[in-house]
Order: C-alpha cells, then sequence, then structure tokens
C-alpha cells in the first residue's frame, strides 16, 4: 500500500486545471502543486460538454453562477449533426430522448410500432431548440458550450492560495523504471511527491513506456483548422446546441459561447493536405466579415493520432487529458473524458493510499470508457452515404471492428427486449445515446412484442399531442440569448 498525501501536477491546461480543482476540494490533507511552463499555449476555440460538467465543478466547491458567465457559457440541449448521412439528411442527438411514456414502457419502444414518425419530433427538447429556445424549467437536462481558455482562468482564481502553482518548466524526469524519484525544474529546483500526474498533452514528459492501443482503421481523422469566429446576428446564431456539419472534406463544428462562435473543420491529413482544408474553412465562414482578417490570421492547424495508452496510470504516474488518449473532437469526448479520469482516480485515492490492485483497477475502467467512445464514433461513420474525397476514404477503411454496434444491433433485433435495460460496464455513451443514432441512421430493428399495436398508435399519439402542446404553450420557453442576456448572475 502506497501512501498520497503530496501530489505534482505537470501541465497548465484544462486537464491539469480541472485535476487540481477536484482534489484539492475532495483530499483535503494532500499537498497539489501545480507546475507549467512560463508562457502558456490555450487552444481556447470553444468547447462543448456532457452531462457531467455542472456536477463536476460542483464536486470542485463551484456553483453555477461560480463560473457560467466567467467562462463565457451557454446551454447545450445536444448536436445536430446536419447533412450527416448524406445531404439534407440531419441527425439529433439530445441529452433527453427515451422518456417514459406510460409506466414501464418508454418512447424507444412505441417507436418500434411507429416508424412513420420522425424520432427527432419525438425528443422532448428538439423543436424548442430549433427554435433557439431554451427550457427554463428543465435547465439540469442541459450541458453547456464554454470556452476552455477562459475555464483554466477562473479555476486559476479560484484556487488561488489553495494550491501550489510554480510557473516553471520541466527539464529533466529521474525515474527507477516506471517509478519517478523526482522532477528538476529550469530554475535547478527539484521536486518529490508520492503520486505524479501527467498533464502534458501528446508531449506524455512523464512517461516511461506508453503502451498505445492502435486505432487505425477504427478512427478516420486526425487534424483540425480551428478558429474563433465573430458573431453577425447573436440572437440567430447563439444556438443552446452544437452543430456538427458533414462537409467534403470531413466535417465542421459549430460551437457558440457567449462571445463568440468556436468552429474547425475536422478532416484527415492523409486525404485533404492542411492548406486546402484551411482555405475550405475560409470559405465556408466568408459571410462572417465582422473582424475578418483577425480571426483568419489566428486559425489554428491541431493534429494528432488517435490513440489511448493501456497503462495510463503506471508506477506512480496517472495520465489525463491528450496524454492519456484523444480520439476526436466529435461527441465532446475529450473534457468528458478528462473529468471521468479525474474522478475514478479519486475513486482510487480517496483514502489518502493506493494498491497495485488499484492501479490496475483504474487502467481497466479508463479502457472501457475509452473503448466505448471509440466504438461510439466509429458507429457514426456507418451506413454512410456521401461521396468525396473524405468520404470514401472512411467507407474504404472501416473494417466494421466495432464489439457494441454489434451487440445493440442484436438488441434492436430482439422484439422481447426492452430498449432502455441494456447496461454496459463503465459505458460512457448510455444505451438512449446508441439507439437514438441507430434509429436515425436506420440500422434494423423489430416491433415490441410486449406491446400491441393498438397500443403503441394510441400511447404515441397521446405523447404527439401532449409534445405539441409544450411547444405552442410552454412558459418556460424562452429564447437562448434573451435568457443570457437577462439573467447575469446565472
Amino acid at each position: 500500500m502506497k501512501k498520497v498525501d503530496k501530489i505534482i501536477i505537470v501541465g497548465g491546461g484544462t486537464s491539469a486545471w480541472l485535476s487540481a480543482a477536484y482534489l484539492n476540494y475532495n483530499l483535503k490533507n494532500t499537498q497539489i502543486t501545480i507546475i507549467d511552463k512560463e508562457i502558456g499555449q490555450p487552444v481556447g476555440v470553444g468547447e462543448g460538454t456532457i452531462l457531467n460538467f455542472g456536477p463536476f465543478l460542483k464536486c470542485c466547491g463551484l456553483e453555477r453562477k461560480d463560473w457560467f458567465n466567467k467562462i463565457n457559457a451557454s446551454y447545450k440541449s445536444g448536436i445536430l449533426f446536419k447533412n450527416w448521412q448524406k445531404e439534407g439528411t440531419d441527425v439529433w442527438h439530445g441529452f433527453w430522448n427515451n422518456p417514459k411514456i406510460f409506466k414501464d414502457i418508454n418512447l424507444f419502444d412505441l417507436y418500434t410500432h411507429n416508424y412513420d414518425y420522425d424520432i427527432k419530433d419525438m425528443a422532448p427538447l428538439y423543436d424548442i431548440s430549433m427554435k433557439n429556445h431554451i427550457d427554463t424549467d428543465e435547465l439540469d437536462r442541459y450541458a453547456y458550450h464554454v470556452d476552455a481558455s477562459q475555464l483554466t482562468v477562473m479555476l486559476q482564481e479560484h484556487l488561488k492560495g489553495k494550491v501550489n502553482f510554480i510557473k516553471s518548466e520541466v527539464v529533466d524526469v529521474h525515474r527507477t523504471d516506471e517509478i519517478v524519484n523526482s522532477i528538476t525544474l529550469k530554475s535547478g529546483e527539484i521536486l518529490t511527491a508520492n503520486l505524479f500526474i501527467d498533464c502534458t498533452g501528446w508531449r506524455n514528459i512523464l512517461k516511461h513506456i506508453p503502451l498505445k492501443v492502435n486505432l487505425k482503421n477504427r478512427l478516420f481523422c486526425d487534424t483540425a483548422i480551428a478558429g474563433r469566429i465573430p458573431y453577425l446576428n447573436r440572437e440567430e446564431e447563439l444556438k443552446p446546441y452544437v452543430i456538427s456539419q458533414a462537409v467534403e472534406h470531413g466535417w465542421i463544428w459549430i460551437i457558440p459561447t457567449q462571445k463568440r462562435i468556436g468552429s474547425g473543420l475536422v478532416f484527415n491529413r492523409s486525404v485533404t493536405d492542411p492548406e486546402e482544408a484551411k482555405e475550405y474553412f475560409k470559405s465556408f465562414w466568408k459571410n462572417h466579415k465582422v473582424d475578418k482578417e483577425i480571426w483568419e490570421e489566428n486559425l489554428k492547424v491541431l493534429d494528432w493520432t488517435p490513440y489511448y495508452k493501456q497503462n495510463i496510470w503506471e508506477g506512480n504516474t496517472v495520465s489525463i487529458g491528450l496524454s492519456a488518449g484523444f480520439i476526436e473532437p466529435l461527441e465532446s469526448t475529450g473534457i468528458g473524458l478528462i473529468m471521468e479520469g479525474i474522478c475514478q482516480l479519486y475513486g482510487q485515492i480517496q483514502k489518502g493510499n493506493y494498491t497495485s490492485k488499484s492501479v490496475s483497477d483504474y487502467n481497466s475502467i479508463m479502457s472501457d470508457f475509452f473503448e466505448n467512445c471509440i466504438d461510439f464514433i466509429n458507429m457514426h461513420y456507418t451506413k454512410v452515404e456521401r461521396s468525396s474525397k473524405f468520404w470514401n476514404y472512411v467507407k474504404a477503411y472501416n473494417t466494421g471492428e466495432n464489439k457494441l454496434l454489434d451487440l445493440f444491433k442484436g438488441y434492436l433485433l430482439n422484439e422481447n427486449k426492452p430498449l432502455e435495460t441494456t447496461s454496459i460496464v463503465n459505458d460512457f455513451f448510455v444505451t438512449e445515446s446508441w439507439y437514438t443514432w441507430m434509429f436515425q441512421l436506420g440500422y434494423e430493428y423489430k416491433s415490441r412484442k410486449f406491446i400491441t399495436q393498438k397500443q403503441s398508435i394510441e400511447l404515441m399519439d397521446r405523447w404527439y399531442k401532449e409534445i405539441e402542446s409544450i411547444r405552442m404553450n410552454k412558459k418556460s420557453s424562452i429564447l437562448h440569448n434573451n435568457y443570457i442576456t437577462n439573467n447575469q448572475n446565472i
């Protein structure tokens, strides 16, 4: 059993400061030190979160009013995948898609008898979101769009005087095999700790021998052109959802924060040259002429190789964030996996110590989370009907290796099984998300036998009328832009 009362976090980005905030708040007798180089290089182009973001910050001692405006946050009810499967066909992935309709009968079970309905219209928040409204009675069902660079600034202010912050560069790592004994800073100072957390991104400077999982032919994007786009009409463009729009070279994210739009073109650099991608991205936003020269000059090229490490925790070093792995920006997995990595680490060291079993359990759990995400993202690139260099590349190289997709395909065809009872160990994307996508992509399914056609039609019709009345009369519906503008103490 190894003691933990002194933790050093190396790196100064989102993963480092979220780690410091959570562990400082929950490990009362542990000294936390963050070491980052003198001049940081935040990307800060806007980031979508998932539903664990607000609860996570609450577990750092932060209420929504403490951070919402400081990080230029806005609300997110889901993601609209525009033109995804083919031109003119959208997929809606919301956070609340499969409510109970009657007793133990859920919407998806009813839908198996009523496929003439558009499942997007059945989702409770879809219609209101498309009108740029949010439901102020249901704010806990929303995630957020945030400015990641401001998130780091806010956390630094929050932790001032609570953790040690050293602005210096690590120039040497002293180790015995996988154990880090100490690190030497540019200043010459030598520091020791019981546990080190590597948040240095792809540089992974505390690594011993990373065991990387090869994701070739399971993931297809490895580069992004990213920038901050100014608003032309905030009322219209401040949407309460992310847009992920399929285009010729890949897909473009559009994330509306309070002050600007974060956007980027995600593609494969072996298929599209980055300069060609940059010109395509600029032409996509050609109508946004406000400060055009400024945002065009500040476009960033981000590239990566999709991977995750089997030995995320090795010896006395845990990798969190990009140093643990990265898939691609689709579905907001980045910041979600950061927070999951931190929570799972706390679960293993909360008593002030850890064992070799703690290390193996952590690695097993995090591998499950990464594999779940990889299979889920891969599923997005199935049943593609688009045709261009990128999408043809996807169709040619997608090997079909997807254990969870095969599992869920079987459940869709099991006419005796309700479509909410599937439980996957350490699932990052829940059953509801899988079925939401698979219905819209056109995967085959069978009608549930425990509901008659007549019952299903009656219940579906009742639900549709209820949703329609909400659309027409809901008093808690308010334009997203107006709610944020009028509630500065959110």
